[in-house]
């Protein structure tokens, strides 16, 4: 499979802590790369990083061939459009109103489009992810599950080719977790690169086609999801044994722990 983006002897330190330990990973195009581990394990870490929002202390990290830090200012924002980042805390600027959060990425990135053009965007995203509030209150004058739809419409909001998710449908009721999990099919039938973390056993068997497992900052296990489903390692059981147990809906967890069983 062709990378899209590789990390090579990547070591993350953050407040005197290696957060991320010589990681060597090639992260597939046009597929679903979900990122799985224990609390406190580096997942989101190693999402941002893949991203090019943290810069390593040791190591490379390519996008599309190229190092994030041989960008140029113009080259940097030609990247950012075609990668949307969806935070697991929805990072989204205070000072500034749901709609002012969704209008100036498509602002900065777009020159050419109308301020019609911009209106028209930003209603339709909000009606697409199902933020049915005045789009002119401030963050902290909704709800936190609202602020993730939001943090989500933003990061689809240039309709990237690659897509990161930092447990995307964590916080999210039933109803709009649907609606993302609707739009994220949409991504993958498309084509484009989804990579994710996550915690639920439910994302993992929907949308992994290639998994990652870490823990303490290492990679315990990467490489395409049923092939790595096959493997006799009690590590990665251990791991995926802790995201079904974060899970009241059992049942495709089960199912993980049958086939690794088997072997089959």
């Amino acid at each position: 499979m062709a990378a899209i983006i590789e990390l090579t002897n990547v070591t993350l330190i953050r407040g005197g802590i290696a957060i991320l330990r010589d990681i060597n990973l090639s992260i597939p195009a046009g597929k679903t790369t979900v990122i799985i581990g224990p609390a406190g394990s580096g997942k989101s870490s190693l999402l941002k990083t893949s991203a090019g929002l943290l810069d390593p202390q040791k190591g490379n990290v390519r996008y599309l061939g190229r190092d994030y830090r041989s960008l140029n200012d113009r080259e940097l924002l030609e990247t950012r459009k075609k990668t949307g980042f969806v935070f697991q805390d929805s990072a989204l600027w205070a000072n500034r109103s749901v709609y002012e959060n969704l209008s100036l990425p498509l602002v900065l990135h777009n020159p050419d489009l109308t301020p019609s053009d911009i209106d028209a965007r930003v209603h339709e995203l909000i009606r697409k992810v199902g933020f049915w509030d005045n789009p002119h209150l401030r963050p902290a004058q909704v709800s936190a599950g609202e602020r993730k739809l939001i943090s989500f419409a933003r990061g689809i909001c240039n309709n990237p080719e690659t897509l990161f998710l930092d447990f995307p449908t964590s916080g999210v009721d039933t109803s709009n977790a649907r609606k993302m999990e609707s739009i994220m099919n949409v991504f993958k039938t498309e084509g484009k690169t989804l990579c994710l973390s996550t915690h639920e056993s439910r994302t993992l068997t929907m949308y992994a086609d290639y998994l990652i497992a870490l823990d303490k900052g290492e990679i315990i296990a990467a490489g395409p999801y049923p092939q790595i489903l096959r493997q006799h390692n009690d590590h990665l059981r251990d791991i995926i044994a802790d995201v079904i147990e974060t899970n009241e809906a059992q049942s495709e967890g089960d199912d993980l722990l049958d086939l690794m069983n088997t072997g089959d």
